[in-house]
């Protein structure tokens, strides 16, 4: 019996044909990384933008320092270099006893120095050091000059000395020496032997303190101690002032007492003495005067008529021989 292949039918040739094995083909995987091409090309430039950047950076960072070094080296040299900011001139304000030339006995080793280098404090102090000056201020003043603000001291008052007059300031000082009396500067007596510097001290204070309509009327003034001031007024009158407290209440009692005897002493030969020592007691003279008087200080001096009981308070007023 002949057995014959699975599916093969009977009485019919089977015809076997033969297909050929396909081979698998191997294909290499795509390189990795960016495709070649344009997108190189992109890559390449943004390079090239960055390097140029940085590039750009530095030079911007160097001009920067340069320029900078350029102005500091502009700006040192202006205020020390520069013709133009050299000292050229000195302006002096405020002279009325001091010599020009002393003032620029000082200053003149400042000319054509640089103005910035000026020793300012050093000027002042030594323009302050002269007789005269009370202040002084070196200002530096753009571009070519330093300006000198002088402050001299006042005389208040003409010490005798000899045949000559010492004018002197509130604070004693000489200021000047003059052969007569000034017109305006009440001449001062006090001998320092006997009354001290206290005294010349006390009196000075009292002639600086004065309200200047009385000023006006002082003619001599002078001290026997600290506690005993005088004044003599151009109409011959005597005013006993006491120490240096409470100028301003003793000049208004003053000036209540005064208004009291408008006849000038000298025209009725009498020469008046006003005692404000004691501001809240004055005294006057004579003594036929006192009602007026009582009334002149109630109407002037309001402050001072009453005592301190709170009562109202009548002048002391005697008559001095």
């Amino acid at each position: 019996m002949i057995r014959r292949p699975p599916g093969q039918v009977p009485g019919r040739k089977t015809r076997t044909t033969e297909r050929p094995v396909r081979v698998a083909r191997t294909v290499a995987a795509p390189p990795q990384g960016p495709p070649p091409g344009p997108a190189r090309q992109v890559t390449t430039d943004a390079a090239h933008r960055f390097r140029a950047r940085a590039r750009n950076r530095r030079l911007r960072r160097i001009a920067v320092t340069v320029l900078t070094v350029a102005l500091l080296a502009v700006g040192a040299w202006l205020p020390l270099g520069s013709p133009w900011l050299r000292v050229r001139q000195v302006d002096v304000a405020g002279l009325e006893r001091l010599s020009r030339s002393e003032v620029d006995t000082i200053t003149a080793p400042e000319l054509g120095s640089p103005l910035v280098l000026a020793p300012t404090e050093t000027l002042a102090r030594r323009i302050r050091a002269l007789q005269v000056v009370k202040e002084v201020r070196v200002l530096r003043v753009l571009p070519s000059t330093l300006r000198v603000e002088i402050v001299e001291r006042q005389p208040v008052a003409a010490l005798p000395s000899g045949r000559t007059y010492r004018l002197v300031d509130a604070e004693g000082v000489v200021v000047d020496e003059q052969q007569q009396v000034v017109a305006g500067i009440p001449v001062l007596h006090v001998d320092l032997e006997t009354a001290g510097v206290d005294a010349m001290t006390a009196a000075l204070v009292v002639v600086r303190e004065l309200p200047p309509d009385l000023l006006r009327q002082v003619r001599h003034l002078g001290a026997t101690s600290a506690d005993h001031v005088w004044l003599r007024l151009t109409d011959g009158s005597r005013v006993v002032w006491g120490d240096r407290s409470e100028t301003r209440r003793k000049a208004e009692v003053l000036g209540g007492l005064r208004k009291a005897h408008r006849t000038p002493a000298r025209s009725s030969g009498r020469s008046w003495v006003y005692d404000v020592s004691a501001p809240n007691a004055p005294a006057v003279s004579p003594g036929r005067l006192a009602a007026r008087a009582s009334r002149a200080i109630r109407r002037h001096a309001p402050a001072v008529v009453e005592s301190a009981r709170g009562g109202p308070y009548r002048p002391n007023v005697t008559r001095l021989t």
